[in-house]
């Protein structure tokens, strides 16, 4: 099986290929994100105050917009960018890549990674967050919900030094 550093997408914004290789020996977290959910608010905020607590500390957050559930991200990547700039300039914290699928025939190859390192079948809904550890293990599969932070904080905790990240 191949490791999640064999992986590449691009960016939103530019289009540049980002290898998932440039975040080794960081803690990463990749987020299918919708902009027009019940709960978005409470994972965009509280997914950027992880970033903001533990960034320093190596935590990456991968933002992967994605329209499969129920139309919840129909907008462009200006639209997306733009509502993530609302919660505490997640989009300028968060590296987001262009918007695509999470399941089904056209599925991001990352996300039939993820899945298959988990034993995940299907991504459940929006803002599903997996947790990668600085060797590019998956460590947790979470479903959306409104407690993001309290449910990744000791995991963030157990995974991160106290020292700040070089």
């Amino acid at each position: 099986m191949a490791s999640f550093y064999d992986y590449t997408d691009h960016e939103m914004t530019t289009g540049r290929v980002i290898s998932m290789s440039e975040f080794v020996d960081k803690v990463v977290l990749v987020v299918n994100v919708a902009s027009h959910w019940g709960m978005t608010d409470a994972n965009y905020t509280q997914l950027s105050q992880l970033w903001n607590e533990y960034n320093p500390r190596g935590l990456e957050i991968l933002a992967f917009p994605c329209n499969q559930f129920s139309h919840q991200e129909p907008g462009n990547a200006k639209e997306i960018l733009e509502l993530a700039h609302t919660y505490d300039n997640a989009d300028e914290k968060f590296i987001f890549f262009e918007k695509g699928d999470v399941n089904g025939s056209n599925e991001n190859p990352i996300y039939t990674y993820l899945k298959a390192s988990t034993d995940h079948k299907e991504i459940a809904w929006n803002f599903d967050t997996f947790l990668i550890d600085q060797q590019g293990n998956t460590i947790s599969h979470r479903k959306g919900s409104k407690q993001v932070y309290d449910e990744l904080k000791p995991q963030l905790e157990a995974l991160l030094p106290e020292q700040l990240w070089n």
